[in-house]
C-alpha cells in the first residue's frame, strides 16, 4: 500500500513537486534574474498555486539556495571540468562540450550565471554560493596544475 512504509505515493508526489517548482525556478532565475524573481512568479510557471512554495521555502532567497545546491553548483561544477579536462589535456569532447554549453547556454547556466551575479544581494545563499564557486574553483585549479 501506499499509506505504508512511509507514504510513498506521497512521497513520489512531494518530490515531483519539487523537482517542477525547481524547474520553474531555474527558468524565472534564467529569464527574468534572481532579482526579480518571486515565488508567486516561480508559482505561476508550475502551474500551481503558492501554497507549495510557501510550504517548502521561506523565500527567494531560500528557493535560490535550494536550487543552487541541487541544479546550479552542479552545473558550475560540470562546466569547470570541461574546462580543466580541455585545458589540461586537449580532450576534443571537453571543448566540444563546452562549446556547445557556453555557445548556446541551457537554461540552467544562464540560471547559474545569474545566481552568480546576485551573490552580493542575497546574504541567506550568497554565502554557500560564495563557498561553492570558490571550491569548485579551487579544484579546477587543481585538475590544470601540472
Amino acid at each position: 500500500m501506499a499509506g505504508e512504509a512511509g507514504g510513498g505515493g506521497r512521497r513520489r508526489t512531494g518530490a515531483a513537486t519539487t523537482a517542477r517548482i525547481h524547474t520553474a525556478a531555474i527558468e524565472t532565475f534564467a529569464a527574468e534574474g534572481v532579482d526579480r524573481a518571486t515565488l508567486p512568479r516561480v508559482a505561476e510557471r508550475t502551474g500551481t498555486s503558492i501554497g507549495p512554495l510557501y510550504s517548502r521555502f521561506d523565500g527567494t532567497d531560500d528557493l535560490l539556495g535550494a536550487v543552487w545546491a541541487a541544479d546550479l553548483r552542479p552545473a558550475l561544477e560540470r562546466l569547470l571540468g570541461l574546462v580543466a579536462a580541455w585545458t589540461a589535456t586537449g580532450d576534443p569532447d571537453a571543448g566540444a562540450a563546452l562549446q556547445r554549453d557556453l555557445a548556446r547556454p541551457p537554461v540552467v547556466v544562464q540560471a547559474m550565471l545569474e545566481a552568480l551575479a546576485a551573490v552580493r544581494r542575497h546574504p541567506y545563499s550568497g554565502e554557500a554560493i560564495t563557498a561553492d564557486t570558490t571550491a569548485a574553483y579551487r579544484a579546477y585549479l587543481d585538475a590544470i596544475a601540472p
